[in-house]
């Protein structure tokens, strides 16, 4: 998986390319169409004949920056894993394998101010959802 990063003044984004058949895909329509709950925003577009999803991460932290220098509060963790969770059962409303959720600390976006979380979903990610939750609570 190809990741890279766009910051300017004004926008961040999270760019990752994906497979050019996949893009017309249900799945990327329904992310790219619904405003869902726990979910970056995010764009496609198509630059030299790729296709790339851009993922809104204006004024957002990943946990891994986030949390790099503190300690995380057993409270704040809690709340985490169970905004995590609930992001995970309301995407089940929109047709999305669950596969699809990258659930990395380096993919997880919080507020700066809040702790609810915002996961990255892309069509190309098929990793078992227990693996990797698994990994993440470590």
């Amino acid at each position: 998986m190809e990741v890279s990063y766009i910051l300017d003044m004004h926008t961040n984004y999270l760019i990752l390319e994906i497979d050019k058949t996949r893009s017309n895909s249900y799945i990327a329509k329904m992310i790219l169409n619904n405003k869902i709950t726990g979910l970056l925003n995010v764009e496609l577009r198509c630059i030299d004949d790729k296709d790339y999803f851009y993922y809104d991460i204006t004024n957002k932290a990943s946990l891994s920056n986030a949390y790099k220098s503190k300690l995380i509060r057993y409270d704040r963790l809690k709340s985490l894993i169970l905004n995590i969770i609930n992001t995970l059962e309301k995407s089940r409303e929109f047709l999305l394998n669950e596969e699809g959720f990258i659930l990395k600390p380096d993919y997880i976006y919080i507020d700066k101010d809040e702790i609810t979380p915002v996961l990255c979903y892309s069509v190309d990610y098929n990793e078992p959802l227990i693996i990797q939750f698994s990994e993440l609570i470590e």
